[in-house]
Parts: structure tokens; sequence; C-alpha cells
């Protein structure tokens, strides 16, 4: 038996074994199916495609398994998960731009297609994955900066969560201006404390929003705003001592969510440290 059979007669084994009544032994010929470096395991794409439908674990390692696959062979399977991107099945079509996301570079050339899918998706939960994509593509136009500005005005705070999340990748002038319309603006804790998180990637080129952020701070009368907005400002390097005291502040009230009062002590703990190493 040559080489190249072999290689076949394993790939077989594992297509059959990705039906097996058994998860943990679908999630494995999943996983190793990805691993494989034999041009041949293209083959397998469609039957990969459709454990999107497969239980939530199967599911994530079919993504896995295609993007491997995808990044051999430089995004040749891309036309199939764009055509998936109309598929009648939200695991499908949610599973396709999980995927074409996490080609990133590879997708640049379907970033328009990807566009009019976000206008068109009906389902948040593949909605914000197309959002996603776009900030893991990483092209700076109009067109991609116009679809995130309405995307972080969706109705689903988890699709403009994730357009705060690519903004911040995506950086730039406009990019920064959309992201302080959402920090100062959208009523979910999540989204503004991920917009003032954006600051850590763009903070080079926002310096020159520092005297905006610190006067919206002064005029900010909701605590939990003024949180966000102080983590905006201490995520800006020369604003470290201003944005720290409001957030030192803000620990005192007690009324912010856990998460964000553990950042902070976190935060407060590393001053510390600094000014023991100082002194």
């Amino acid at each position: 038996m040559t080489e190249s059979n072999k290689v076949s007669k394993s790939i077989r084994v594992l297509i059959e074994r990705i039906n097996d009544e058994e998860e943990s032994i679908r999630r494995e010929a999943v996983r190793t199916i990805g691993l494989l470096d034999d041009i041949e395991v293209t083959q397998s794409v469609p039957i990969l495609i459709e454990k999107f439908e497969d239980v939530n674990n199967v599911r994530r390692e079919a993504v896995q398994a295609l993007v491997k696959i995808g990044r051999k062979n430089n995004g040749s399977i891309l036309p199939r998960l764009i055509d998936c991107l109309d598929d009648n099945s939200t695991l499908i079509r949610w599973g396709a731009a999980f995927t074409i996301g996490s080609l990133g570079k590879y997708a640049k050339e379907d970033v328009n297609t990807i566009i009019s899918h976000i206008e068109s998706e009906e389902e948040s939960s593949v909605r914000k994955k197309l959002v996603w994509a776009l900030g893991k593509i990483r092209i700076r136009n109009d067109a991609v900066l116009d679809t995130l500005s309405r995307a972080a005005q969706d109705q689903k705070s988890e699709v403009r969560y994730k357009a705060a999340q690519a903004l911040g990748r995506i950086g730039g002038e406009k990019a920064i201006d959309i992201l302080l319309t959402i920090l100062l603006n959208d009523e979910t804790v999540n989204v503004r404390a991920t917009a003032a998180e954006a600051f850590k990637k763009v903070r080079k080129q926002a310096l020159n929003k520092r005297d905006f952020l610190i006067d919206a701070l002064k005029n900010e009368k909701n605590p939990r705003k003024r949180n966000d907005i102080a983590f905006a400002l201490f995520y800006l390097e020369d604003s470290y001592a201003i944005g720290l005291e409001e957030l030192e502040k803000q620990l005192e009230l007690d009324i912010l969510p856990k998460w964000q009062r553990n950042k902070i002590k976190e935060l407060l703990l590393k001053k510390k440290d600094l000014e023991k190493e100082t002194s």
C-alpha cells in the first residue's frame, strides 16, 4: 500500500468516526482531521461543515479543524464557507462566520460579501460573528467602519460588544470616534467596558482625545459611566494618574460589578508595587 493510500484510508476511518454516537469520539475525529497535513484532507471539508450542527464541543472543534485546513491551503476553502452564509441553518451560518473570521487575512477579498450578510442576517448569534470577523480581517475603509458604526447601534448588546472589539482592532480616527460614542452613550456596562478596553489597542492614535475624555469624566453624573470613562483614560498611557484616581473613587462607592471591582483592585496593587520599586 502506498503512503498516499495509507493517508486516504486514515481519512476515511476518521470520517466514519465523525458520525459516531459518542460525542468524545466525534470530537477527537474532527480534531485529528485538522492536524493532518495531506492535501486530500480537503475532501473532508463538507463533512466538517455539517458538524456545525453537532453539539457545542464538536461544533467548535469543526471550526478549528477547518481553520487549520484553510491556513494550510491559503484560504482555498473560503468560497465554500461564503456559500454557507446563505444556508437555511443558523448553526451552519454561525460556524461559517466563525471560521471565516478565524481565517483573518485570507478573507480580505470577501469583506464586501461579509458586510452584505451583516446587513441582511436576522440571527444575532450569526451577526455578531460576522461583525467579529471584520475585526479579525482588519481592513480599514469607509464601508467597514460604516458597517461597524451601524453594528454599534444594534438592538442586541452582543452585537454591539463585538463591534467595539472590532473597532479596537481596526483603529484609526473614525474608529476611535465611534468607540467614544459607544463609551459615552451605550446603556450596557459590558459594551461600554469593551469600548474602554479598546483604548489599549488604539492609545497611541487616541492621545488627542485625552482632554475630551477628561471633560467627559467631569460632566458625567452616572457613576457607572464615569467608571468606564476612567478606564479609557487609564488605558491612555499619559493619563494613568487621572484614570486610576477616578477608579479608586469608584471602588469606594461599592456599586460596580464584581469583575470591574476586581480589575480596579488589580490595577491599584500594580501601582503600589511600582511605587515600591521606584522608592
